[in-house]
């Protein structure tokens, strides 16, 4: 999701546990809309996982910052809630410096 005003062009790897790539892409992502919400993009099913599968995620932008995190299945095949990894794009007040927050689902 990127919540800046300026288009944001993206590698994205996500790795199974045991090293295996499962998604390696790059993406052009849109600057936020003018109300204010975040331009997204989204993968659905490029991996089979069940519950306890963890996923290593590495996020670098065009200019260079990067950040690696993990991701584990929760969630799966339980009513009502889909597993999900969310990466943010931000930037600080002054607009100098590019960040990413990561959120993933809870089961409810």
């Amino acid at each position: 999701m990127n919540f800046t005003e300026e288009i944001q062009d993206i590698d994205i790897t996500i790795s199974e546990e045991g090293g295996e790539t499962v998604l390696d892409n790059s993406y052009e992502i849109d600057e936020r809309k003018p109300n204010g919400e975040a331009t997204a993009i989204r993968e659905d099913g490029f991996t089979e996982a069940v519950n306890g599968d963890t996923f290593n995620i590495v996020i670098e932008l065009s200019s260079g910052e990067s950040e690696e995190r993990g991701f584990q299945m929760v969630c799966n095949e339980r009513d009502m809630t889909a597993d999900l990894f969310v990466a943010e794009i931000r930037e600080n007040r002054e607009r100098d410096h590019k960040y990413f927050e990561f959120d993933q689902s809870v089961c409810g």
